[in-house]
């Protein structure tokens, strides 16, 4: 997640400039969701929200923030001296979140029903990843224990660019 002052600042600065702005700030928020009904555990969601802090002229800034995580279809793992009544030695899982602040100096060209946007936004964020191999154990392979598993927190920040 980011930083405690980032967000905090950002705040600050997102009251500071309300007060400052246009009567009624824009507000959007989202819903993204995609699940593969053919896999096990195989999809992902996102909760977007954000506002725009004020307009003047063509210039109209955003600010919002974005969560979510997934997970990846789980995979067979086999051992190099498969038998055939063990064939499956491990399963491996795969699961990801991320939260990501944004940042976009907005341009609006154009009259205020019909408008061109161009959008520059900076996002800044962390992923963070998690895979976890599971051997089969007990009578019949029929128990999962944990062997092995990783974790990875990524900070990342980029660019992305929008014509509306």
């Amino acid at each position: 997640m980011a930083s405690f002052k980032l967000i905090f600042f950002s705040l600050l600065f997102l009251c500071i400039s309300e007060i400052q702005a246009q009567k009624h700030p824009v507000f959007y928020g989202g819903l993204e969701m995609y699940r593969h009904t053919s896999f096990e555990n195989n999809g992902f969601i996102k909760l977007s929200a954000g506002t725009q802090i004020y307009q003047l002229k063509l210039f109209a800034p955003e600010i919002g923030f974005d969560y979510g995580g997934g997970a990846l279809q789980e995979r067979s793992v086999f051992d190099e001296s498969v038998f055939v009544d063990n064939l499956s030695e491990g399963l491996l899982r795969q699961r990801f979140t991320f939260s990501v602040l944004t940042l976009n100096p907005k341009l609006k060209f154009g009259e205020e029903d019909a408008y061109f946007t161009f959008s520059p936004k900076y996002h800044i964020g962390r992923l963070n990843g998690e895979a976890a191999y599971l051997e089969y154990s007990g009578n019949n392979n029929r128990y999962i224990s944990l062997k092995e598993g990783q974790e990875s927190k990524i900070n990342t920040s980029f660019w992305s660019f929008h014509w509306f």
